[in-house]
């Protein structure tokens, strides 16, 4: 059983996306449907793997989208009459979002071990933020599908705050919520 020292913390943040969730597959999922979209029209056919998007995420969905262009048009046939995917970013953000929304945690799993240390946490009497870098609405869904929106007395999500993490304003405006010290 997991035992825990409060003495020096009252609050904990928790990342969501590859700490508690792993959504990789969704993010793999949304980006290929994105591409089908994008090259529609085009003889090219590119598709993503899981170790090609990991090495993607990490910094929200604009810098999900803008590596994804980038990798893409490095991968086209010099062959075919060029596409300028870079210039195709809104398109393809916009893409991106409506395909996350229908499969948002649909390919995603829960870690080993989660449901039981946020439990411990909660026991023990400490407040819980979930900081993410998920846009808030997916966020929220993600948690909620994975049942694991009741633990947390705050989310915030890569759209709450003017910057991302790993920008430290995120940490510091989620600790000043929670009324602790960073």
């Amino acid at each position: 059983m997991f035992r825990l020292d409060r003495g020096h913390f009252d609050a904990v943040i928790v990342d969501l996306d590859g700490t508690m969730v792993d959504t990789l597959g969704d993010f793999v999922a949304a980006l290929n449907l994105t591409l089908a979209d994008l090259l529609a029209g085009h003889s090219e056919r590119v598709q993503l793997d899981a170790p090609m998007v990991e090495r993607m995420v990490g910094k929200g969905s604009e810098h999900l989208i803008r590596s994804m262009l980038k990798f893409v048009q490095g991968q086209m046939s010099s062959a075919q009459p060029a596409i300028d995917l870079i210039a195709k970013y809104e398109f393809a953000y916009t893409a991106y979002q409506r395909h996350y929304t229908r499969i948002n945690g649909l390919h995603s799993a829960v870690y080993p071990g989660v449901l039981e240390g946020l439990e411990a946490l909660l026991q023990s009497g400490l407040q819980l933020a979930c900081l993410t870098n998920k846009p808030l609405g997916f966020a929220r869904e993600l948690l909620k599908l994975k049942n694991l929106d009741g633990f947390f007395t705050e989310v915030f999500g890569g759209d709450s705050f003017e910057r991302k993490k790993p920008d430290p304003l995120p940490l510091l405006k989620t600790c000043e919520c929670l009324g602790t010290s960073p």
